[in-house]
C-alpha cells in the first residue's frame, strides 16, 4: 500500500504541474477524453509507439468507487457474485513532442459463489487449477496495477515503450483456506517510421512474465475434502489427488506485431499481432516438479477507417482473433522412495476460439453543447473445448449484435456524459460430450452450470451516466454510476453489476 500512494502522489504532482501551462479548457479535454473516438483504432493498445501521433490535450483523472455484482451467472470457478472499493488514477500528458501516460489502481474486496477452483486468475491457468469440491464465500483479495509508459516522435521516426505490473493477492479466512499471491509484468516496445505524409508503418514487440503461488491449508482436521488438481472438463491427475496442497505456476509470453497507421488519426488503421503464451505447473514439495504445460497462441488483427470532417464522424472497424490453446500433461509413477518418475507426456487438452467483430461509428461532434456518436455492431463467436482421455468435448457457437450510444452535453458549469449500450446474443450451435463422468457428481452439475451460462441466448444493458462540475483553476469534481444487467433465457440466470463512484479531473 505504501508503494501504491507513492506512486499515486507523483503521478499527481507530476501531472498537476505538466496542466498548469495548459490553455485548452477542462470541458474540451474531458470531450476527447472520453469520446469513443479516442479507442476506435486501437493500435496503441499493441504498439506504444503510436501514442507519439497522438494529439489530444493532457488530462489526470482520479477517481474513489463502489461495486457490487450480484446474480447467479457467470463461471463457477470464478464466482458470480463480488464486490470491492477501488482507487484509480490515470493520466496522460504531452508536454512539447512527448507523451507520456501512467495509470494506477487498487481493489479491495471479495468474491461469493466459488466452486471447483482454488487457485487465482483462472482466464489465465485453466485447466490446470487446484481445487476441491467445496469451494465457498468470502474469498478476499488485493489486487494493485500500475502502468507507464512514453512515446517521442522525431522526423519521421517514432517509438515508445510501456511498463505494466499487476500483484493480486487471494485469501479466505476460513476452510478451505487459499493463500495466492499473483505477479504479471509485461514490457511492450515499438518504432514506427511515416512512409508519407498521411500514413506510418509500424512494428512492435511484448514481453511478459507471469507467476503464481498457490496454496491451499484446512485448519479443522477432522472432514478435510479431497484437494484434485484439475485437467480440463471435470478430468484431474488423479496421482497427485490429495495432500498436494501447493503448487506454482510459472511462465510468460512474447509477441510482435506490424502495423500501418494514419499519423494525423484519420484514416487506413490495420494491425496484425501474434503472442505465444506459456506456462507450467510444478509442485514445490518435490523440487518443483513440472506436471503439466499450457502453450497458447494467439493471433489478432484488426482493420478501421476513420474520417472526420464538418464536424461529423464516420468510422468503420473489423477485428477478429484466433487462439490456440494446448495442455500437455506428465504421466508419472510413484517409486519405493516415494518419488515421482516421469514415464510419458502427451497433449490432452485443447481449447480453441475464433471471435470476429463488425462495428461501424457515426457521429455530430463539432464544437457545440450537445454531441453524440452512435455505433452498431455484430460479430460471431466459436469455441471448442476439449479433452482426449477420457473424451469430452465442449462446442459452442453464437452470434452477437447491438447498438452504443454515446452523449455529451454541456449547460452552464456542468457536463453530462451518457452511454448506453443494448446486445443480445443467440446460440447457432452447442454441444457438451462429458464421457464417464456421472451426473451426480459435484463436478458434473458445475460443468452443466458452465454450460448452461456459456451457451445460452442472452440481453444485455449497460448504462452510464457522469456528471461532471467545473471548478475554478480547469478542475471538474464529478460523480458516475455504471450499471450492467444481463438475463439469460436458461432458468432463472442474470447477472447485475452497479458501480459508483466520485472523483476529479484537471
Amino acid at each position: 500500500m505504501t508503494s501504491f500512494r507513492f506512486i499515486f502522489i507523483l503521478l499527481f504532482s507530476i501531472s498537476s504541474n505538466l496542466h498548469a501551462g495548459d490553455r485548452i479548457p477542462v470541458s474540451d479535454r474531458l470531450k476527447n477524453y472520453l469520446s469513443p473516438i479516442a479507442s476506435f483504432p486501437r493500435a496503441s493498445v499493441y504498439n506504444p509507439a503510436a501514442m507519439a501521433y497522438t494529439d489530444c490535450a493532457g488530462l489526470t483523472d482520479l477517481l474513489v468507487g463502489y461495486e457490487k455484482q450480484t446474480g447467479n451467472a457467470g463461471l463457477l470457478q470464478t464466482g458470480t457474485a463480488h464486490a470491492n472499493y477501488a482507487f484509480r488514477a490515470k493520466s496522460f500528458l504531452q508536454p512539447g513532442k512527448h507523451r507520456i501516460w501512467g495509470k494506477a489502481s487498487y481493489l479491495n474486496g471479495n468474491r461469493d459463489n466459488i466452486k471447483w477452483n482454488e487457485s487465482s486468475d483462472y482466464h489465465i491457468v485453466y485447466p490446470y487449477v487446484m481445487a476441491d469440491s467445496v469451494g465457498g464465500n468470502n474469498l478476499s483479495y488485493e489486487q494493485y496495477d500500475f502502468e507507464g509508459g512514453y512515446a517521442l516522435k522525431t522526423g519521421k521516426i517514432a517509438w515508445g515503450v510501456e511498463l505494466a505490473y499487476r500483484a493480486l493477492m487471494e485469501y479466505r479466512v476460513k476452510d478451505p483456506r487459499p493463500d495466492n499471491i499473483s505477479s504479471d509484468l509485461s514490457f511492450k516496445g515499438g518504432l514506427n517510421y511515416r512512409i508519407s505524409k498521411k500514413y506510418a508503418l509500424g512494428t512492435g514487440f511484448l514481453l511478459r512474465k507471469y507467476k503464481q503461488k498457490n496454496t491451499l491449508e484446512f485448519y479443522n482436521a477432522l472432514g478435510n475434502p479431497k484437494v484434485y488438481h484439475m485437467t480440463g472438463l471435470g478430468t484431474d491427475a488423479h496421482l497427485f489427488a490429495g495432500k498436494n496442497t501447493s503448487v506454482l505456476f510459472d511462465g510468460g509470453s512474447y509477441g510482435w506485431n506490424v502495423q500501418l497507421l494514419p499519423v494525423a488519426g484519420q484514416g487506413l488503421s490495420a494491425t496484425v499481432a501474434y503472442e505465444l503464451f506459456s506456462f507450467e505447473k510444478q509442485l514445490p514439495g518435490f523440487q518443483y516438479l513440472p506436471i503439466s504445460r499450457i502453450d497458447e497462441d494467439s493471433y489478432k488483427a484488426e482493420i478501421s477507417y476513420l474520417k472526420r470532417q464538418n464536424g461529423r464522424t464516420l468510422g468503420i472497424k473489423v477485428n477478429g482473433d484466433y487462439t490456440d490453446r494446448t495442455g500437455t500433461e506428465d504421466k508419472f509413477i510413484l517409486n519405493t522412495y516415494g518419488n515421482y518418475v516421469k514415464i510419458a507426456s502427451a497433449a490432452m487438452y485443447a481449447n480453441k476460439t475464433v471471435n470476429a467483430i463488425l462495428a461501424a461509428l457515426y457521429g455530430h461532434d463539432r464544437n457545440r453543447p450537445f454531441s453524440w456518436y452512435i455505433s452498431p455492431y455484430g460479430g460471431i463467436f466459436k469455441t471448442e473445448e476439449s479433452h482426449q482421455s477420457p473424451l469430452r468435448k465442449m462446442n459452442i457457437i453464437q452470434t452477437t449484435g447491438g447498438i452504443h450510444f454515446h452523449s455529451s452535453v454541456s449547460f452552464r458549469r456542468s457536463i453530462l456524459h451518457t452511454i448506453a449500450d443494448a446486445s443480445y446474443t443467440g446460440t447457432i450451435e452447442k454441444k457438451l460430450l462429458l464421457t464417464g463422468l456421472p451426473e451426480a457428481l459435484s463436478v458434473s452439475r458445475t460443468l452443466h452450470a458452465d454450460y448452461d451460462y456459456l451457451s445460452a441466448d442472452r440481453t444485455g444493458v449497460n448504462l452510464t451516466i457522469r456528471w461532471d462540475y467545473i471548478l475554478p483553476k480547469e478542475t471538474t469534481l464529478y460523480l458516475k454510476a455504471d450499471w450492467k444487467y444481463k438475463r439469460y433465457n436458461t432458468g432463472e440466470l442474470y447477472s447485475q453489476n452497479l458501480e459508483i463512484s466520485a472523483g476529479v479531473a484537471f
